[in-house]
């Protein structure tokens, strides 16, 4: 009997544990398809690689030309972080929780992001890449490693500065005239992150909204 008991118990415990195993391949698997998908409807990357820069100027420039109490003074210089990453302090699984987390509660905005754009960013921020001096704005900027971003002089370095800006990769549309990307600014007073969406009409490009994820 007891035997005969114990098998009773446990099997409420096998079953989810397979119910559990069967949606996580189920999961996988539609992951696996949409990547597929996605990398076949993917820009070409050696254009994708041009337009990025093309996004991040075009972002930096309209903070550049707002009235704004950190980004209004093109006698500034601007710090951008050489890493293209989301939420550098964070681990790879933090910052998929982070990603995965602040996608959902943009989802249940009345302006919700759309979804191929947002699985392609946590895709594409999957790794890291640095950047290059190919940014092109009307303020001085300089590219700025984790080991320059911790040195206690930075200040001193770049006293005359709008804080420091982080980009994550950007996700692109197939035809290359959506752009969605993660970016935090820190200015000493203030800082916040968002999510942006930008749109190229007639060349150029603008943003279309901003999905706000924490400010201070």
């Amino acid at each position: 009997m007891s035997g005969v008991y114990q098998r009773r118990m446990n099997f409420p415990i096998a079953w989810k544990r397979k119910l559990f195993r069967a949606i996580g391949v189920m999961f996988a698997a539609g992951v696996l398809v949409s990547a597929v998908v996605l990398f076949a409807s993917r820009p070409n990357p050696g254009d994708e690689r041009t337009e990025q820069y093309a996004v991040y100027s075009a972002y930096i420039e309209d903070g550049l030309t707002e009235e704004s109490h950190s980004l209004d003074d093109r006698r500034r210089t601007a710090l951008i972080a050489v890493d293209a990453t989301i939420v550098a302090e964070l681990t790879v699984i933090q910052q998929w929780r982070f990603m995965i987390g602040s996608f959902m509660r943009l989802q249940s905005r009345p302006d919700p992001l759309r979804t191929p754009l947002m699985f392609s960013l946590f895709l594409n921020n999957l790794g890291s890449h640095k950047f290059e001096r190919h940014f092109n704005i009307s303020a001085e900027y300089e590219l700025l490693d984790s080991v320059a971003l911790s040195s206690p002089n930075l200040h001193e370095r770049f006293p005359w500065n709008y804080g420091l800006l982080t980009f994550s990769s950007i996700a692109f549309n197939s035809d290359l005239t959506d752009a969605l990307f993660y970016t935090e600014h820190f200015c000493g007073l203030c800082s916040g992150g968002e999510y942006v969406l930008m749109h190229k009409s007639q060349g150029t490009w603008v943003i279309v909204n901003r999905y706000g994820t924490w400010v201070s």
